[in-house]
């Protein structure tokens, strides 16, 4: 089975060409091939209407692979039925496979970083508005729950986001773009 998209209308195009025992990415000036045996993690991921495929391979790196594709011309082409097709193929050759991670929303690492950021953000605003008299002494107390609760109810309703692994035999629906 073959698979192609464009990431945008600039880029070049993208074919992955399924066989029985590795895939082959092939774009406009590189040809690669990839054992499903080197293959260490599946991801599946969902953003507004677009869904991804990002496959790490210990000889090859990592590779995305959307829903979507475009046009020479710009315009946005779904791919929906057969990226679905392509998906539940990818699982069945990687079936037996035991070394491979199957999971679906976000990485961890990019959550610990905004985590981060958001962190310093609050103590350099804390530290500034009692070094300059900023916020009133009852106004501290509001202004760090807002900031601290905000971002805790935002993830809190992204629930569904959350990294969680999954068997190749029984893929998440939410994860296809087809099955909704």
């Amino acid at each position: 089975m073959d698979y192609a998209f464009r990431n945008s209308s600039e880029k070049e195009s993208i074919e992955i060409h399924l066989g029985g025992q590795d895939m082959t990415v092939i774009s406009d000036t590189t040809r690669h091939s990839i054992s499903y045996a080197d293959i260490t993690e599946v991801r599946l991921s969902k953003k507004r209407d677009i869904y991804f495929l990002t496959i790490i391979a210990s000889n090859y790196g990592s590779l995305l692979i959307p829903s979507q594709s475009f046009a020479e011309t710009g315009e946005r082409i779904d791919q929906a039925r057969i990226y679905t097709v392509f998906i539940r193929l990818l699982h069945m050759y990687l079936l037996e496979k035991n070394k491979v991670n199957f999971i679906t929303g976000f990485r961890l690492t990019k959550l610990l970083f905004w985590l981060g950021i958001w962190i310093t953000l609050c103590t350099l605003t804390f530290t500034l508005g009692n070094h300059f008299d900023f916020f009133p002494e009852n106004q501290l107390l509001k202004i760090s729950l807002i900031l601290f609760t905000v971002p805790l109810f935002y993830l809190g309703f992204q629930q569904d986001k959350w990294p969680r692994s999954y068997s190749p035999s029984t893929i998440p629906l939410t994860m296809l773009p087809a099955c909704h």
